[in-house]
């Protein structure tokens, strides 16, 4: 397994996840989120010629405005979890030799999970979807 289990962490895991849906829900209408994977299908097959052009343009728009907002958001929930994961380790600073590890684990992870959701995941969604709406609006 080498280094792999070294970064995992459920915890972090979860605050940056739980953080951009909830953040998600918080900024969107429901039925635009429970959408996201819907739109997310226009990066895999292109829209079907022939299909309601104005509806899927509309669409696109919405998901790619989706998809840049979950990016920051995911850097943004990474950072706040590195605050959280900083207090955590500093609060036992009192005695160096009990440096709390953890509170460093999950800040650095969720750093890394926020950054890699951010770059690896939204940015080239939200890139592809820019793409098929322009190949659409060049097509109408």
């Amino acid at each position: 397994m080498g280094y792999l289990p070294i970064f995992m962490d459920f915890q972090a895991a979860v605050f940056v996840v739980g953080g951009i849906i909830g953040l998600m829900l918080f900024s969107f209408p429901l039925h635009n989120v429970s959408s996201l994977f819907r739109y997310f299908g226009y990066t895999v097959r292109p829209p079907k010629p022939g299909a309601d052009n104005s509806k899927i343009i509309g669409e696109l728009e919405i998901a790619i405005v989706m998809f840049t907002k979950m990016k920051s958001y995911a850097q943004a929930t990474g950072w706040v979890g590195f605050l959280i994961g900083l207090i955590i380790m500093l609060e036992s600073m009192t005695d160096p030799a009990a440096l709390n590890t953890v509170g460093a684990a999950i800040g650095l992870l969720t750093v890394l999970y926020g950054t890699l959701i951010a770059y690896y995941i939204c940015l080239p969604i939200s890139t592809k979807l820019q793409c098929r709406l322009d190949e659409l609006k060049k097509a109408s």
